[in-house]
């Protein structure tokens, strides 16, 4: 079923953008409290300097949330578009399609039964499609093959250089 399909991946891309959230959130808080180290140097009452001795922590904290900033916007969008795909979904099968049916009955209709038509054909057929072509591309990315068919992992088998996903055949030896 390629609705099921496509909800399954919109869940898991779901699902790995909020535990990354989770992740961004939890280093940022670390890096925080790490970044309030402080040494301080003199007499206690008198006269006395501190210095931060891990002050950089606050900036790459910083990154870690411009990263959840990001993220999250992509995560409520996976979510819309699954809600979405929920809609097209029942509305599509049950009301669209029927709808264009009768229309194309009727002769003074039939080029608005034909208009929905191929609007049911794209909603139902084509957008799931899009989906499922694109959850297994990404499963291809994910989880490469060697020659005999054995799933490998990308970090291991260096299936993501740069020479290879960014340029392709165009950086060869040759031209060096």
């Amino acid at each position: 079923n390629p609705f099921a399909t496509s909800h399954r991946y919109l869940d898991a891309l779901s699902k790995r953008g909020l535990r990354e959230v989770e992740i961004q959130t939890r280093e940022s808080l670390r890096r925080q409290l790490d970044a309030t180290a402080f040494i301080y140097f003199g007499w206690p009452a008198l006269d006395s300097k501190g210095v931060a001795t891990k002050a950089a922590l606050k900036a790459l904290s910083s990154h870690s949330e411009m990263a959840i900033d990001m993220l999250l916007p992509v995560v409520v969008s996976i979510e819309a578009q699954k809600a979405a795909l929920q809609l097209v979904e029942i509305v599509g099968l049950s009301v669209v399609l029927p709808f264009a049916v009768i229309l194309r009955i009727i002769p003074f209709t039939r080029g608005a039964g034909n208009m929905l038509l191929a609007l049911s054909f794209a909603i139902i057929v084509a957008l799931p499609a899009v989906y499922v072509l694109s959850a297994a591309a990404w499963k291809g990315i994910e989880n490469p093959a060697d020659e005999e068919g054995n799933a490998q992992t990308p970090l291991v088998t260096d299936a993501f250089t740069f020479n290879d996903r960014a340029l392709g055949m165009s950086c060869s030896a040759a031209e060096y």
